[in-house]
């Protein structure tokens, strides 16, 4: 069971999710951002961040166990196993995190390095990057439809007789 998957989904639904015996992970919004090189404006997006210190939260299992249909008590052992895994494995190498980002162990500490983009986040999907031409530069015309003014003879000649009586 890939609870690296379910850990992403609910993480997208909550925006945090306590993992008990791994860590805290958050949702974290980056800017929508222009990329000079490829003259392409790109969407907003999700990141993941991770805090190694984590609260005792059933909510992943609770996740998993409604997902799979499949007691908390299951799920919480699969979750407890993925863990225990990848710790292991990241030991010797880097550990894919579902669509999050990887594991690895550097300096005997559990380090993890998120994906650049959630790839599969349902607050941005289907946005494509913008590009744009910045060579042609074009000015935009505005074209006014003439109107001949014929009441203003008028007005400048009873303005004459206005001032010409308060004299």
């Amino acid at each position: 069971m890939d609870v690296g998957f379910y850990l992403g989904e609910l993480l997208m639904q909550q925006g945090e999710v306590s993992v008990p015996g791994l860590g805290y992970f958050v949702q974290v919004r980056g800017s929508g951002y222009y990329n000079d090189e490829e003259r392409k404006f790109y969407p907003p997006y999700h990141q993941a961040q991770f805090d190694a210190q984590s609260i005792d939260d059933d909510a992943l299992a609770e996740y998993i166990a409604n997902k799979k249909n499949i007691s908390v008590a299951s799920a919480r052992y699969f979750c407890e196993k993925y863990i225990t895994n990848l710790k292991q494995q990241a030991i010797i190498s880097e550990v894919q995190l579902g669509n999050l980002g990887w594991f690895y162990t550097e300096l005997s500490q559990l380090t993890f390095k998120p994906a650049d983009k959630i790839i599969d986040d349902t607050i941005f999907y289907g946005f494509e990057p913008v590009s744009i031409n910045k060579d042609k530069v074009i000015t935009p015309v505005e074209e006014r439809p003439k109107v001949e003014l014929n009441f203003l003879p008028n007005l400048h000649k009873r303005r004459r007789l206005y001032l010409k009586h308060q004299g």
